[in-house]
């Protein structure tokens, strides 16, 4: 059986050659440099041959003109270019290019999300309110549609982080939605509810501030949820090159 020979590229194999030799330019400029003060260098010993030759056979003085250490100046100059233009191209990579479309998208989509629960509001209803007292339905609204709406596809973070983050929020959002109404009752034809109805005998009454100790702690849970998905989004989408609100 015949052994079978392994073709050779020659274009490519040329082209590998090529690269070698002639790579980038600040490479060539860096082998001219050394050679060039290589050759100086090695000066001083042809400069004795020539010497030798013109004493013996013509009786002619011979002086070097470049000092030998300016080659090494050359050499030393050479690779101290290579090494400073390496440099800059490896910080050239490094460098973010700005930020991808997808990132931008997530930016956007933040700044939504605080207009819909902006920190301060959300500060005020999930961590200063005592659920003892009445409070307005309507500060329950932008929960309501945060949980009815951040779950379709539109409102999908690309970043699986800030993703994540919203899903326990969601989360969060819905259990405090189903206390508030499981827990709470209006008061009359009032847009305000409160723990324990208008009519309310006294053992309602310590019922319903039971219940408040339970709404508090709810909401506590998702306000210091809120407050770091806010915090830790911000950094990340920043460190993305993203700006933010």
């Amino acid at each position: 059986m015949l052994n079978k020979v392994k073709k050779i590229d020659w274009i490519k194999a040329g082209g590998a050659l090529w690269r070698l030799f002639l790579p980038k330019f600040y490479n060539r400029m860096t082998w001219t440099v050394v050679v060039a003060g290589l050759a100086i260098v090695s000066t001083p010993l042809l400069e004795r041959v020539v010497e030798a030759v013109l004493q013996k056979y013509f009786e002619l003085p011979f002086v070097g003109v470049i000092p030998p250490w300016y080659g090494l100046a050359l050499v030393g100059l050479g690779l101290a270019f290579n090494a400073t233009c390496k440099a800059f191209e490896e910080l050239g990579r490094s460098c973010p290019n700005g930020p991808s479309a997808a990132d931008v998208r997530d930016g956007e989509l933040f700044s939504k999300f605080c207009n819909l629960l902006p920190p301060r509001q959300v500060m005020y209803f999930t961590r200063d309110h005592d659920f003892s007292s009445s409070f307005s339905r309507k500060e329950t609204h932008p929960y309501a549609t945060f949980v009815d709406n951040w779950q379709a596809a539109n409102y999908q973070f690309q970043d699986k982080t800030l993703e994540e983050g919203k899903k326990e929020l969601i989360s969060l959002a819905v259990k405090l939605l189903h206390a508030i109404a499981y827990k709470t009752y209006p008061l009359g034809a009032s847009d305000y509810n409160r723990v324990y109805p208008s009519d309310a005998n006294l053992e309602e009454e310590m019922a319903g501030l039971k219940n408040a100790e339970e709404i508090n702690q709810i909401a506590t849970d998702f306000y210091e949820r809120y407050d770091r998905f806010v915090r830790s989004s911000q950094s990340h989408l920043l460190a993305k090159g993203v700006s933010v609100n």
